[in-house]
This record gives structure tokens, C-alpha cells and sequence, in this order.
């Protein structure tokens, strides 16, 4: 069964949260077909109504699909960014993610992504970490 993964890029997203969790699922599947398996996970690059995104640093990814419109999804991934004041900020930004964590079976963050879900309500009452300059702040949230 193949599994459906959403990674949501918007901008000043961190090139390596998304890239890193990207290459992992992309590679699980190329293995499991040169055995002869089906693919394991379908990736799917996602934005706020399929918008560009521009990383960190100005590396812009195009062709994305429209969060709102992909459907259900097994797994999302909110990768962080060094703007967190300015992501969380972000009201556009904020519905996409809750809209992810409305059609996904599992969320998860990596690094300062964490505030994104924190802010979104995800994180009421669970246990969550980040980076360790920021895990304070997240605390705080």
C-alpha cells in the first residue's frame, strides 16, 4: 500500500527540514521497487493554494500542488524556518496548516515547524521539542 506524504513548503521555509524528510521517503520507495516492491510513498510538495515558495536563502520551488486540494494524506510534514515570528504570523499560512492536520493521519514537524503546530493547537497537551535554541520559546507557546 502505498502511502501518501505532504511536505508544505511556504516561504522562508528551511530547504534541508523539507529536502531531508523528501529524500528519506523518495528513497524508502526507489528501494522498495528495485526489489520488486510497490512504491512505498507517493511525496507530495504542497504550498498555500499551490504557490511558489522561496527557501531560505532564495531557492524557489515551483509546480506545487494546492495543500487545500490534495486530499487525505497519511503523513504531513511542516519543515521550520529561521522567521518563526513571521511564519506564525503568517494567517494564510496558518489555515494550511490546520487544514493538513484536519486531512492527515499523522503530523509532524521538524525543528522550529514546531511552533507552526503549536500555533495551529496540535501540540495542547503533548509532549514536543525543537531545536535547542528555540525549545524555551516553544515551551513558552
Amino acid at each position: 500500500m502505498t502511502r501518501r506524504v505532504a511536505i508544505l513548503l511556504f516561504d522562508g521555509f528551511d530547504l534541508i527540514d523539507a529536502g531531508g524528510p523528501y529524500e528519506v521517503f523518495l528513497t524508502a520507495s526507489r528501494l522498495a521497487e528495485r526489489d520488486g516492491l510497490a512504491p512505498q510513498y507517493e511525496v507530495l510538495l504542497v504550498s498555500s493554494g499551490g504557490a511558489d515558495a522561496v527557501a531560505f536563502g532564495g531557492m524557489t520551488l515551483t509546480q506545487l500542488r494546492d495543500a487545500a486540494s490534495i486530499g487525505a494524506v497519511d503523513i504531513a510534514i511542516v519543515p521550520g524556518t529561521v522567521d518563526v515570528a513571521s511564519a506564525v504570523a503568517d494567517s494564510v499560512l496558518a489555515s494550511t496548516v490546520e487544514g493538513l492536520l484536519r486531512s492527515s493521519r499523522v503530523t509532524a514537524s521538524v525543528c522550529t515547524g514546531a511552533f507552526l503546530l503549536a500555533e495551529a493547537g496540535a501540540l495542547q497537551g503533548k509532549r514536543a521539542t525543537t531545536h535547542w535554541e528555540d525549545v524555551d520559546d516553544l515551551a513558552r507557546t
